[in-house]
């Protein structure tokens, strides 16, 4: 167990010795950790997880086990992201290459608010792409490529709420079907 330490020493407990912050990089019980503190010069100092690495290489940010997945963010303070990428590049922001038997990206929201995706666009009239466009490669003919359940004890399974005044609401172009219904 070594333990390199940032602006604190141990006086029978942590204490800072920087009124800004205090750092700790440990190798402990098969774990590499970047802990933090803040707290007045001579004050106790409480550590807080910022990073750890396991042996299996999962990485825990504010999760002190990180055993369940590769990159694990817990311990999000409120009113920040727990993750946010910018991207400034022509190619996708985040690309998930599943190749596994699950969903690639899974997304559940157990909160009493707020939507479990959102999607907004703003690029203007030059935009000449869809906000979300769902493709589907060698589907099987009885595979749906969109498939949405509801539990039927709340709203509508789909509503469109359109403001646009010189574009359709919806728009259906299936040509090539010529022995299925359309819309059913």
């Amino acid at each position: 167990n070594i333990e390199l330490v940032f602006d604190a020493y141990l006086d029978g407990a942590w204490k800072s010795s920087d009124a800004g912050s205090s750092f700790k990089l440990s190798k402990v019980s098969d774990h590499l950790t970047i802990n933090y503190g803040v707290a007045n010069p001579g004050d106790g100092v409480t550590w807080n997880n910022g990073f750890t690495l396991n042996t299996t290489g999962n990485i825990g940010i504010g999760d002190s086990d990180p055993s369940e997945a590769k990159l694990s963010i817990d311990s999000v303070a409120s009113g920040d992201y727990g993750l946010k990428v910018v991207q400034a590049q022509n190619t996708n922001a985040v690309y998930v290459d599943n190749n596994g038997t699950e969903v690639g990206l899974y997304v559940e929201n157990t909160g009493s608010v707020g939507s479990s995706a959102y999607f907004y666009s703003n690029q203007g009239a030059s935009q000449n792409d869809p906000l979300v466009n769902i493709s589907a490669d060698h589907a099987e003919f009885d595979q749906p490529v969109l498939k949405i359940n509801n539990d039927g004890t709340g709203a509508n399974a789909i509503y469109i709420d359109s403001e646009a005044t010189t574009q359709h609401c919806m728009s259906i172009d299936n040509p090539a079907n010529t022995t299925h219904d359309v819309l059913r």
